[in-house]
């Protein structure tokens, strides 16, 4: 609230000491609420090390979600790696509990106006960040264009345009193979989750049953739960299907898109933008005699355009992105997706990291056409499903 700074101002406060006496106690849960999802973001790392690790750098780099990844993959204990993942689940579900808890006492504290009148210290926070954020993605485009010599100097900028590094990175790794493998995999992946999230989605939101709110409930707290703790269970469900099928799992389609089409995140953003759908359009076409079908798919279907977009562009950008999985059902570069590819670069002798960051930046170009295409409807998706109760 304004009034905070004005007493602080008439106490003869600065502009530092109303920051650290007033704002920063203000936006403390904030703060910690940003640190808690910082610090269960690390416990589910696995990608970026993954790639980048040498064989000769495991003990050092190695984490508890590739080290539970290498027991299963590699050395085929399961029991082993369901006990790690269950010490990682327990973990990470007692820093969400303390998060929860901690951020209820506090919230009484904050207010959504604590930072107004203070807009210099919001806006610098803001660059900041942007600049933090941006870095990383302008690094890997100047490193591309780099030569081998230049990145292990660590130089910031290329002395010459390396062109050529994007042809050898897609020649050597194979990427059209793994292009289309990904492209694929991302495409039915995509249908199918909009399609279950949709079915799951409508009666959690516009009927009413027993049960209904215990049920979103559970599906809620399978978010917290990291990829790493349920890859163990869904690989020995996909082996045994591989066995007792007539079709084959391992090595195909199904396994990399069939465990991932039910979303707890895509069900919880469809349902929250259908509770905010006036009522009036279901007694109307109750009137005309619909039923929840019809309903569903002829009136609610089209409204949810800007969520659907949304869900897609999620579902689109962890498919394509996929590491950990790809590599425990799939053992030849058929089916294997472009991430796998990125480590086409890395050998005994170190990463060839300026064909790395060309491939990094190839791998990049279809999720940002996919963001612009759709920016505007990903945009309302995200504020008109996200706030509302």
């Amino acid at each position: 609230p304004q009034h905070y700074y004005e007493a602080a101002e008439i106490d003869g406060a600065n502009s530092w000491q109303a920051f650290r006496h007033v704002t920063l106690p203000l936006v403390s849960p904030t703060l910690f609420f940003l640190s808690m999802v910082a610090v269960i973001g690390t416990f589910k790392a696995f990608n970026h090390i993954y790639i980048l690790r040498t064989p000769g750098a495991r003990d050092s780099v190695d984490v508890l979600s590739i080290a539970i990844f290498d027991q299963i993959f590699e050395f085929h204990n399961a029991g082993y790696a369901s006990a790690m993942a269950f010490v990682l689940f327990v973990a990470i579900l007692g820093l969400t509990f303390l998060q929860i808890e901690c951020s209820e006492s506090a919230c009484s504290m904050a207010t959504r106006n604590a930072l107004r009148g203070r807009a210099i210290w919001v806006y610098s926070g803001l660059v900041v960040g942007g600049l933090v954020a941006a870095f990383p993605f302008v690094w890997m485009l100047l490193a591309s264009f780099m030569t081998r010599g230049e990145t292990l100097r660590r130089v910031f900028t290329p002395e010459s345009v390396q062109w050529a590094n994007y042809y050898q990175a897609w020649k050597e790794a194979d990427f059209g193979l793994y292009f289309e493998n990904s492209l694929l995999v991302a495409v039915v992946q995509v249908l199918g989750t909009l399609f279950f999230s949709l079915l799951a989605a409508y009666p959690l939101a516009r009927m009413e049953f027993r049960g209904r709110d215990t049920i979103f409930a559970g599906i809620l707290a399978t978010l917290m739960i990291p990829e790493t703790v349920t890859m163990v269970p869904n690989f020995l469900t996909i082996t045994w299907l591989h066995r007792t099928s007539p079709f084959p799992w391992l090595n195909s389609w199904p396994s990399l898109t069939i465990p991932f089409m039910a979303s707890a995140f895509s069900i919880f953003l469809l349902r929250q933008f259908m509770r905010g759908v006036p009522n009036d359009l279901w007694e109307a076409a109750r009137i005309d005699g619909a039923g929840h079908v019809r309903f569903l798919f002829q009136i609610m279907l089209p409204l949810c355009r800007a969520p659907l977009l949304t869900v897609g562009m999620f579902t689109f950008i962890g498919s394509w992105n996929s590491l950990a999985w790809p590599l425990l059902v799939t053992n030849t570069p058929d089916w294997r997706p472009i991430s796998v590819g990125l480590q086409q670069f890395v050998s005994e002798a170190g990463a060839e990291v300026h064909l790395q960051m060309a491939g990094a930046m190839i791998a990049t170009v279809p999720v940002l056409f996919t963001y612009f295409m759709i920016q505007k409807e990903f945009t309302e998706g995200i504020s008109m499903s996200g706030l509302k109760g």
